[in-house]
């Protein structure tokens, strides 16, 4: 894997936002995390991110489905907007086949169901890993193109 995997993780829960960042950033050496509290926090960091830097300095964004203000989905369809190419990944407890759908349906990178123990951390390590590996093979074979 390459190092240096930069990952914007939102979270409106302050609690599981840190626990998630900690655990993410000791579970793999090479992911940096940053959190924000609410969408537009991130969008705020994105849009300052834009001008000085074209990758937004962003690998990898997973964020929590139910927001007050912005929902995830909302969130990713703003991101879109902003033509931030990156990795989405919806990180919820939220129990429900329909926001899957509707979350894959959207475009989103991948989703994974917060739980109880530690394995919901390894599944999401694992899916950070593969999904900005995936997206940077494809950006480097455009580039080659």
């Amino acid at each position: 894997m390459s190092p240096g995997i930069h990952v914007l993780c939102i979270d409106d829960d302050p609690h599981y936002r840190e626990l998630t960042a900690t655990v993410l950033e000791r579970r793999d050496d090479d992911l940096v995390v940053t959190t924000a509290e609410t969408g537009r926090e991130v969008l705020a960091i994105v849009d300052g991110e834009c001008d000085t830097d074209p990758d937004h300095g962003i690998d990898c964004v997973v964020s929590d489905y139910d927001m007050p203000g912005m929902d995830g989905l909302e969130l990713f369809a703003a991101m879109q907007n902003r033509n931030l190419d990156v990795p989405f990944i919806l990180f919820t407890g939220i129990r429900s086949a329909e926001i899957a759908d509707e979350a894959i349906s959207a475009g989103v990178t991948d989703y994974v169901r917060k739980g109880t123990g530690t394995g919901q951390y390894d599944e999401l390590v694992a899916r950070i890993e593969t999904a900005v590996e995936s997206h940077r093979a494809d950006r480097e074979s455009d580039r080659v193109r």
